[in-house]
């Protein structure tokens, strides 16, 4: 595990003080329509109505050799061949512009390129939904972008189910422990590696897969 201390204790003493119900993964009783929920550290799907369900992502991103996430970017073209090469410029140049940028972020789509918009309370508000949208902007120096090799798409289609199964309850039963995810991603890796095959080898100099 790269977590030493993920406070698991220090938050049960907290409830033990003061006379509040808490239950650890797999332990949790069933939930009743009424109760108001807590969930800390949680990744996995609860059943139980939204406005009584307070999730806490306070948990680290995974981490193998280094810390990295995944750039994902949006853009807009304009065909070669549109006949409205006017009204599309004139759409892009405001959708790229402070004024879109800023309405954008506003709607929760998108982590502005511009840096004046995405320091600014369009994308920072607190008052609006993420909470902590500067989390998005402090990861940036983690961010890589994905490997422009023919094979990709084929990595992709091999490597999600295992991702996918990871992110949710089941990757947890398979493993057989509570521990599956953020603290075992020696395990995950090795299955993503396992699922690609020859696709993650490194190849000889001039050859792609």
């Amino acid at each position: 595990s790269n977590i030493d201390n993920d406070f698991s204790e220090d938050i049960a003493e907290h409830c033990r003080a003061a006379g509040i119900a808490f239950d650890f993964r797999g332990a949790e009783p069933a939930l009743r329509g009424e109760e108001y929920v807590f969930a800390i550290s949680w990744r996995w799907l609860i059943k139980h109505p939204v406005e009584r369900l307070i999730v806490f992502h306070d948990s680290p991103l995974p981490r193998y050799r280094e810390a990295a996430s995944v750039l994902h970017a949006d853009a807009y073209c304009l065909g070669r061949g549109s006949s409205n090469k006017a009204a599309a410029r004139d759409f892009i140049a405001f959708a790229t512009g402070e004024q879109g940028q800023a309405l954008l972020s506003a709607s929760g789509r998108i982590v502005p390129v511009r840096k004046s918009v995405a320091e600014s309370d369009a994308f920072l508000d607190p008052d609006q939904p993420p909470a902590s949208a500067r989390v998005f902007l402090d990861t940036i120096p983690q961010l890589r972008r994905t490997p422009n090799i023919p094979a990709w798409y084929e990595i992709e289609t091999r490597i999600n189910p295992v991702i996918e199964e990871w992110m949710f309850e089941s990757a947890a039963q398979m493993a057989g422990e509570q521990a599956f995810g953020l603290r075992d991603g020696y395990l995950l890796v090795s299955r993503i590696e396992a699922a690609a095959g020859d696709l993650l080898k490194p190849q000889p100099a001039g050859e792609q897969p």
